[in-house]
């Protein structure tokens, strides 16, 4: 039971996070390609099929409107965890994670992309350069923790 769960507050947590990064972009249509027997996703597909589960497992019920805002302003952790568990549960029986693992893929390449520019642009900046020289070329003697011991 508690494995599920798990699972499926995790899949809550990741899919949510992917529809707050497409709700903060302009999602328009574009023309459809093909791949092999396959239509390429695309972040508004996403987003659609994101809501569209949501209402399968939440109905017409006021929760539906309200994980959806709380979702794209990326305050999932404000839904409580019993409808994160539902709606989480329906993600994974549809497997939206699997189905479009390529979006995954390529917003994690982006974060991982945008980490490492924010941490050259706070690299430049002389106040974190002294803090980060100053972390680094500590002497190892230093009772970091206040103990006596080193």
């Amino acid at each position: 039971m508690g494995d599920t769960k798990q699972k499926a507050l995790k899949s809550f947590a990741n899919c949510a996070a992917l529809y707050a990064a497409y709700c903060k972009t302009e999602l328009r249509a574009k023309r459809t390609q093909l791949h092999g027997n396959q239509v390429v996703a695309e972040p508004l597909d996403y987003t659609m099929d994101f809501c569209l589960k949501t209402k399968r497992a939440l109905g017409n019920s006021l929760e539906y409107p309200m994980v959806l805002r709380l979702c794209a302003e990326g305050n999932p952790l404000s839904i409580p965890e019993y409808t994160r568990q539902r709606v989480g549960q329906v993600l994974l029986d549809y497997k939206l994670e699997e189905a479009y693992s390529a979006l995954f893929s390529r917003a994690m390449q982006n974060k991982s992309k945008a980490d490492a520019e924010d941490y050259k642009l706070s690299a430049q900046d002389p106040l974190v350069s002294a803090q980060l020289d100053a972390l680094f070329n500590a002497p190892e003697s230093v009772d970091y923790m206040g103990d006596g011991q080193q």
